[in-house]
């Protein structure tokens, strides 16, 4: 009598346990089987599975929405929750969770844009990227394509985000879930299923390997309840499949899966029970969530500050450009006339000068126009970072300005090397543009020397171009920078030469501006961070 009584204290002492206890239930992002609705608790046919269980019991469930099926095991096998609803079993996840007797199967299929489908079939498996989510099943499918290119995302819909901006090709997804994860996003006609199905997996309640007797009842209230009416009718809601097509599904799931459930957990040994450790990961992925949301509004600020200072540039140009070219026409219409009426009167030398006129005013238009075209066109090109020495290029500079050297009697001279790593293209022409201001108005003498100077101190690189000429007065350095700002009353230029060369040095992660230190001349410096140079440098 007493050893029976024993054993129905050990029998009944774990069971009351079991239903006295508080279920920590852990669930990821996988719909229709689990996810957080609006209201941010947790939905779906496992939830709804879970709760009946746990109503039969009468416990109380702490849900814990985890980032992924990694983390979820992850959490079960160091004992920070007590149980997951629907996860497939691996070889891997046995070493840290108890896997209850099947509850529902899905299939595994690639899924891919519409337009491209037709391809992604084609080439399946070779060179095709193609994604899955962190932690989740696909991974193991994928590993059986050694010829595809796995590209792991965090989450199911990150996955979806990287295929709808074509990041990869296709992606690895039960098909069940993906159908309600693209609902989700209104894309749902934008991506096919590709090929065969790749895999049909049964899906379990695993359990925390802590709680071996809590695995135990499990999977004996759950082998219960796959044959009742409720649990027909949580499958109805979800999936809407026929009664009795779940009915006897459940029932063949039933029994392949007791025996490998036996097995588990006759293998799988005990931990101790850890929530701060559950407390600690679900802080740290709300503080990982507020980094994201910062890092986002931070670049939704800057992407404002940028479009401002794009339409303020735009207003200015706008005015400056009507304002300059309203000039020259109406003195272009002004001497066409006169010369028409000097042509009806047989006075040939007035009429030639006064075209003359005509045509000095239309080629400041032209180069008004091709300054701003050059404006225009510096945020639009594409930079190509390469490795060359600064005297190649005031070699090129010295070429193309020689007739306005000669004519300046200016020598241009470069005594310094330096390797930059930048694009060249770019950059010759910032460098070329300020040469080209500083021969025009730094050069006063009859005998000129433009200099091109190095200085590289501490993480800095800094070429400049020295003139002797009166220099620029303090006052006026923080206007030449903007666009049709000149410092003297000179038309042959555009009045947009150095304001190109501030855009460029924006463009080229640089900065430009006039050294205050000299004694004579001017002195440009554009200043590059060495430190970034030498990260171009080994991208290159």
């Amino acid at each position: 009598m007493r050893i029976l009584a024993c054993l129905l204290a050990m029998w009944l002492v774990p069971t009351l346990a079991a239903a006295q206890d508080v279920w920590r239930v852990a669930y990821n992002h996988f719909p229709p089987y689990s996810f957080q609705s609006e209201t941010g608790d947790a939905d779906g046919y496992a939830i709804d599975l879970i709760r009946a269980l746990a109503a039969t019991r009468g416990v109380e469930i702490e849900f814990a929405f985890l980032a992924n099926p990694g983390e979820i095991v992850a959490a079960l096998g160091d004992g920070s929750v007590d149980v997951s609803v629907a996860l497939a079993r691996t070889p891997a996840r046995q070493e840290h969770a108890i896997f209850s007797v099947p509850h529902q199967s899905v299939r595994i299929r690639l899924y891919a844009p519409a337009e491209s489908a037709a391809e992604v079939a084609a080439r399946w498996p070779d060179g095709v990227r193609v994604g899955f989510a962190k932690g989740a099943y696909p991974a193991v499918v994928v590993s059986r394509y050694p010829t595809a290119i796995p590209l792991e995302g965090t989450t199911n819909p990150d996955v979806l985000l990287n295929l709808m901006n074509q990041e990869i090709d296709a992606a690895i997804y039960p098909d069940t879930g993906f159908r309600r994860l693209v609902e989700a996003f209104d894309t749902r006609r934008r991506f096919i299923a590709v090929g065969d199905i790749l895999d049909e997996v049964p899906l379990h309640l695993a359990t925390s390997i802590s709680r071996p007797v809590l695995a135990e009842t499990l999977s004996a209230d759950l082998s219960s309840f796959i044959v009742t009416e409720e649990y027909s009718n949580i499958v109805q809601r979800w999936f809407g499949e026929d009664a009795a097509t779940v009915w006897a599904t459940r029932t063949v799931l039933m029994l392949v899966g007791a025996v490998a459930a036996v097995v588990a957990i006759a293998a799988l040994v005990g931990h101790y029970y850890q929530r701060r450790r559950a407390e600690a990961a679900m802080v740290a992925f709300a503080q990982e969530k507020a980094e994201v949301e910062q890092r986002a509004a931070e670049q939704l600020r800057s992407r404002n500050n940028r479009l401002e200072k794009k339409m303020s540039e735009l207003e200015e140009l706008l005015y400056v450009v009507s304002h300059d070219l309203s000039s020259p026409l109406v003195s272009i219409s002004g001497f066409s006339r006169n010369a028409m009426r000097a042509i009806g009167a047989d006075q040939l030398d007035r009429a030639r000068e006064l075209l003359v006129r005509v045509e000095a005013n239309v080629r400041g238009m032209s180069r008004l126009i091709n300054g701003v075209l050059s404006v225009s066109r510096i945020g639009q090109e594409t930079t190509h970072t390469e490795d060359f020495q600064l005297p190649d290029i005031v070699d090129e500079i010295a070429m193309h300005l020689d007739g306005l050297l000669d004519a300046r009697n200016v020598r241009l001279v470069c005594d310094q090397d330096a390797t930059l790593t930048t694009d060249r293209h770019l950059f010759g022409r910032a460098l070329q543009n300020l040469v080209e201001n500083a021969v025009k108005y730094g050069c006063p003498h009859d005998k000129n020397v433009v200099r091109i100077i190095v200085d590289e101190a501490g993480n800095r690189l800094r070429i400049g171009v020295l003139d002797n000429g009166p220099g620029i007065p303090q006052h006026l350095r923080s206007r030449i920078f903007l666009m049709y700002r000149r410092l003297q009353s000179d038309d042959s230029g555009s009045g947009l030469g150095l304001s190109i060369v501030s855009k460029i040095a924006e463009r080229l992660e640089a900065s430009v501006y006039v050294d205050g230190s000299t004694e004579t001349g001017a002195l440009f410096w554009i200043d590059f961070d060495a430190s970034e140079q030498s990260q171009r440098k080994q991208a290159a």
